[in-house]
């Protein structure tokens, strides 16, 4: 196996500047929601009696607000997908 020219390094350091192995913003943001995320969970580990329409499920309420947010995220896209369809419809005709 050949070894790499420490010149042709040097080249690749200075065309990518961001290779100073400082962390990103983005994976500040990302350790810092999943801080959050491993806190509330941990506080909210205990269950608790939820009435839905006919069901009575006891559930911890850390998945309780977990089901929660994935069907409001759900609704949302649906409204989205319906609005944009209807934008459509009307610029077309």
């Amino acid at each position: 196996m050949k070894e790499p020219n420490p010149k042709d390094l040097d080249r690749i350091d200075e065309a990518n500047p961001s290779s100073d192995r400082r962390p990103t913003s983005a994976l500040i943001g990302f350790a810092t929601v999943a801080v959050i995320t491993t806190t509330f969970v941990l506080q909210n580990r205990d269950r608790t009696l939820i009435h839905f329409l006919w069901f009575d499920v006891r559930a911890r309420t850390w998945a309780a607000i977990a089901v929660a947010i994935v069907l409001g995220a759900a609704l949302d896209r649906l409204f989205l997908a319906f609005w944009r369809r209807r934008k459509a419809r009307r610029a077309a005709g």
